[in-house]
């Protein structure tokens, strides 16, 4: 494994650069002997797919080590939420239900506020409102929970 990547995701970014490199560096040659735009065309084709696959083999790249690292990261969020304790006793969240209407909580301190199940407000003290009196208070939803 290197850094999030494993060895089949190296070799695609490898395969695509190769792939987009060899089309740009053939279409650069080709063009380069031809006067005429018409004799051109064909040639420039090859080379913008050839950045194309260069992009594309890039991009897939990052979304793969986005992916791996998002996984990891909620590993270890869902670790550190997770009951802690010695002799039986755990850590607990306390959990707001919001009342009947299901209400978004947050608390004084907070910018954004969230569905009561989020896992960013677990454990602190909350307060269920109406989203206009969180918004009129300046906060606005999670982008995790999405409320």
């Amino acid at each position: 494994m290197i850094g999030p990547w494993g060895r089949s995701q190296v070799g695609a970014l490898l395969a695509c650069w190769t792939a987009g490199l060899a089309g740009i560096a053939v279409g650069w040659w080709g063009t380069s002997g031809r006067s005429t735009p018409g004799d051109q065309a064909a040639w420039v084709g090859l080379a913008a797919a050839g950045v194309v696959a260069f992009g594309a083999g890039v991009g897939l790249w990052v979304m793969a080590g986005r992916r791996v690292l998002g996984l990891r990261q909620a590993r270890l969020f869902a670790a550190a939420v997770a009951p802690v304790g010695a002799a039986g006793t755990t850590k607990t969240s306390q959990v707001v239900s919001g009342g009947p209407a299901g209400l978004p909580v947050s608390s004084g301190m907070m910018r954004y506020y969230h569905r009561a199940n989020c896992l960013l407000v677990r454990g602190k003290a909350l307060i269920p409102a109406g989203v206009d009196h969180h918004r009129r208070d300046g906060r606005r939803p999670c982008g995790v929970c999405r409320p």
